[in-house]
C-alpha cells in the first residue's frame, strides 16, 4: 500500500487518527481549496434538500477532491505497488449517530473500497449547516426541475444521450438531467446536446429537459492523480439527491454492458486500473447504501447493449442527428471543436467501430478525429498495443465456449449477485453480450478493410494503422513479444550509430546510451529497478518498463572470454527476474564480432517463455 491521508474537513483539525499526510478540505472557509456548489441544489430545490442528503453530498464530494489530491505512484511506482491508497476522513455532519452507525459505515467502505480499491476510514461529527453563499445562477426558475418522474446522469456521451432519448421517446417519461462539472470546458458542450434534444423531441413531448450542472472540483494546484475513481460515486449521489428532493424514484446511471464490465483485453489491465463507473458490483453496492439511508437507487438500463446497439439504437428513435454532438474522447483536454476525438484511445475506439458498424459514419465521420485509425498510424505504443489487444480479445471470445469463457474471466463472478440472480442465466447474458460485442468489432473491422482494399494494395495507408497492424499479424502477437521486439529493433538500429567514432570501454557506456534511447521510447523506464531479491542475493536489471513488466539487461562483450562470461549471467539473471515480471529482454552488444554464431548462442535461452535476447554490432 502506498501513502496514507488524513482529510480533516472543514473546522475539525484533529481527529486521533494518524497518516503520511494531512489535508485540510474545506469550501466555506477564505483559505477554501475546494469548489462545492450544493448551492445551486438548494436554489434549485427550494430548500427541499433534507439533512441526510447534504450530508451525503459533502461526503462524496470530499472523497473525490481527496482522491485527486494522492498520487498512486505515478511513473516511479514500477509495478503499481502504490496503486492502493489509504484514506482517513474526519467529516462533520448533520447526522452523525447515523453516518457513524457501524451498517451505514460499513457500507459507505465497502462501495468506496470497490469502486477505487483504496482503504477508507471514517469518523464523523456534529455539524451546523453554514448560512448560505452567493453563487452563480445557472437555472431560470428556483423550482426548475419539478415535474420530473425521473432522473439521468448525463455525460453528454453516447450512452447517456440514448438512455435519455429512450424514456423520452420510448417510455414518454419527463427525465431531469443531472451532471457533474469538474471544469467549466464543457457547460456549453452539454447546453448544446440538451437545446438539441429539445429541438428534435419536440413533437414527441412538451417536456422541457431541465439540465442541472453542478460544479464540483478542487481550487488552486492541479491534482496529483487524474485517475478519479471516485467520481462515480459524486456523481451517482448528485442523482439520487436530486430524485428524493423531487421525490422521483427513477435514478439512471447507464453504459453499456461491455464498458459496464471492462473485461481485461490483456492480463495487464488488472485491479483498479479497469475502471468500475458503472459496474454491476458497484451499483449494487451502493444501492445497499441508499437503502440504508432511505435514499433513492440507481439503476443501468444498458447493461444488455454493447456500443454498436447503443448507436443504431439512437438511430432507431430518431435522434442519430444528435450524434455529432456527442464527445466520448478520453482526452478532450487537448482536443478542437473542428476535431473533438482522438480517434485512438478506449472511448474513441469503441465509438468509431460501433459508428462503422451500425452504418452511421456519416454522423461521425474520420475528420472529426485527430487520428483515423483505419488509414493514420497509431504512433504511441501503449495505443497501438491497447489497438492490436481489443482486436486480439474479439478474435479469442468469438473461438470461447461459455466454459472457457467464464475460465478465462473469472472476474464475472463480481457481477453477480448470487442471492438474487439467477447464476447461469446472468452468465449467459454476459456471455451473449461480448459474442455480439466482438462479432460486432470485427465486422466494422472487415467492413473498412474492403472499403480501403486498393489504398491497402497500394501502400496508401499506414503500417502502423489498425488495418496495418493486421496485415502484418501483429495483433496475433503477445504485448510483451511486440514491446521486446520493438525495444530491441530500436537498439540495433541505433546503438551502432551512436558508437560509430568511438567503441563503448565500458558496460555503463552502453547502459547510459540506452537509457538515452529509451528515454524518447517510453516515459514508463525505470534505470536500475525494481530491487528484487532470490534467495539472499538482491539485484536489479539495467531497466524496467512498469506498463509491460518488460526488464531489460544491457550486457557489453569485447573479447572473446566474455561470451562465456555473459551467457552465465544471463543463466544466473533468469529465474529470479522472471519471479517479479513478464519478460526479460537482454541486448549484447558485440562490438568485434566475438559471438560467431548468434543462433547458436541465444538457442539455450529460448526454452524459456518471454525470454528475449538481441545481439547487436
Amino acid at each position: 500500500m502506498s501513502s496514507s491521508l488524513l482529510c480533516l474537513c472543514e473546522e475539525v483539525h484533529e481527529s486521533g487518527m494518524t497518516a503520511d499526510e494531512t489535508l485540510y478540505l474545506s469550501h466555506l472557509s477564505e483559505k477554501a481549496n475546494m469548489h462545492l456548489g450544493l448551492e445551486d441544489y438548494y436554489n434549485n430545490l427550494a430548500g427541499k434538500l433534507d439533512d441526510i442528503s447534504k450530508d451525503l453530498l459533502r461526503i462524496a464530494a470530499y472523497v473525490y477532491v481527496a482522491d485527486t489530491s494522492l498520487s498512486r505512484g505515478g511513473e516511479a511506482d514500477v509495478w503499481g505497488k502504490s496503486w492502493q491508497r489509504k484514506f482517513l476522513f474526519a467529516i462533520p455532519v448533520l447526522k452523525p449517530n447515523i453516518w457513524n452507525g457501524p451498517t451505514v459505515k460499513r457500507h459507505l467502505q465497502s462501495v468506496l473500497e470497490f469502486l477505487t480499491e483504496d482503504y477508507f476510514e471514517f469518523t464523523f461529527s456534529q455539524w451546523q449547516d453554514p448560512i448560505r453563499q452567493t453563487f452563480l445562477n445557472l437555472f431560470k426558475t428556483a423550482n426548475e426541475g419539478i415535474g420530473a418522474d425521473s432522473v439521468v446522469l448525463f455525460s453528454g456521451g453516447l450512452d447517456s444521450l440514448y438512455s435519455a432519448g429512450l424514456l423520452t421517446v420510448g417510455e414518454k417519461k419527463r427525465p431531469l438531467l443531472i451532471s457533474h462539472l469538474s471544469t467549466n470546458k464543457i457547460v456549453s458542450r452539454q447546453r448544446s446536446i440538451v437545446q438539441a434534444i429539445k429541438d428534435t423531441c419536440q413533437s414527441h413531448t412538451v417536456w422541457t429537459f431541465p439540465h442541472w450542472a453542478v460544479r464540483i472540483s478542487r481550487k488552486g494546484s492541479e491534482g496529483k492523480e487524474r485517475t478519479q475513481r471516485s467520481r462515480s460515486f459524486l456523481y451517482a449521489s448528485l442523482g439520487v439527491t436530486a430524485a428524493h428532493a423531487l421525490k422521483v424514484s427513477d435514478v439512471y446511471l447507464c453504459d453499456n454492458g461491455v464498458v459496464s464490465m471492462n473485461l481485461p483485453p490483456s492480463a495487464q489491465t488488472i485491479g483498479a486500473m479497469a475502471s468500475k463507473t458503472t459496474h454491476p458490483k458497484f451499483i449494487q453496492r451502493y444501492n445497499a447504501l441508499m437503502k440504508t439511508l432511505g435514499l433513492p437507487e440507481i439503476k443501468n438500463t444498458l447493461f444488455s447493449f454493447t456500443k454498436a446497439e447503443v448507436v443504431s439504437g439512437l438511430r432507431d428513435i430518431k435522434l442519430e442527428t444528435l450524434i455529432p454532438l456527442t464527445v466520448s474522447c478520453a482526452r478532450t483536454h487537448s482536443m478542437t471543436k473542428q476535431q473533438p476525438h482522438c480517434g485512438v484511445c478506449t472511448q474513441c475506439l469503441d465509438r468509431r467501430l460501433a459508428t462503422v458498424y451500425a452504418n452511421l459514419e456519416s454522423q461521425d465521420p474520420p475528420e472529426k478525429y485527430l487520428k483515423d485509425i483505419f488509414r493514420h498510424p497509431i504512433d504511441g505504443l501503449f495505443d497501438r498495443t491497447h489497438a492490436e489487444n481489443l482486436i486480439r480479445h474479439c478474435i479469442e471470445i468469438k473461438n470461447m465456449t461459455i466454459e472457457v469463457f467464464v475460465e478465462n474471466f473469472p472476474m464475472i463472478f463480481d457481477c453477480v449477485d448470487l442471492n438474487g440472480q439467477d447464476f447461469e442465466k446472468f452468465v449467459q447474458v454476459i456471455y451473449e453480450l461480448h459474442q455480439r460485442y466482438a462479432d460486432q468489432v470485427l465486422e466494422a473491422i472487415k467492413k473498412k478493410q474492403n472499403e480501403n482494399f486498393n489504398e491497402f494494395m497500394t501502400g496508401k495507408i499506414s503500417q502502423n494503422s489498425i488495418l496495418g497492424l493486421i496485415g502484418r499479424q501483429d495483433h496475433l502477437k503477445l504485448p510483451i513479444v511486440k514491446v521486446a521486439y520493438e525495444i530491441g529493433t530500436m537498439f540495433a538500429n541505433r546503438l551502432p550509430i551512436i558508437f560509430q567514432s568511438k567503441e563503448p570501454a565500458k558496460e555503463k557506456e552502453v547502459q547510459d546510451a540506452a537509457q538515452a534511447l529509451l528515454s524518447e521510447f517510453s516515459q514508463n523506464i525505470q534505470r536500475e529497478a525494481p530491487q528484487v531479491s532470490f534467495g539472499i542475493v538482491s539485484r536489479r536489471p539495467d531497466f524496467s518498463q512498469d506498463s509491460t513488466q518488460l526488464f531489460i539487461e544491457m550486457k557489453l562483450v569485447k573479447l572473446k572470454k566474455d561470451v562465456s562470461k555473459i551467457a552465465d549471467e544471463i543463466s544466473a539473471d533468469i529465474k529470479p527476474y522472471l519471479n517479479h515480471s513478464r519478460g526479460i529482454l537482454f541486448v549484447i552488444y558485440d562490438t568485434d564480432r566475438n559471438i560467431a554464431d548468434d543462433e547458436k548462442f541465444t538457442e539455450p535461452f529460448k526454452t524459456e517463455t518471454n525470454v528475449f535476447v538481441k545481439v547487436i554490432r
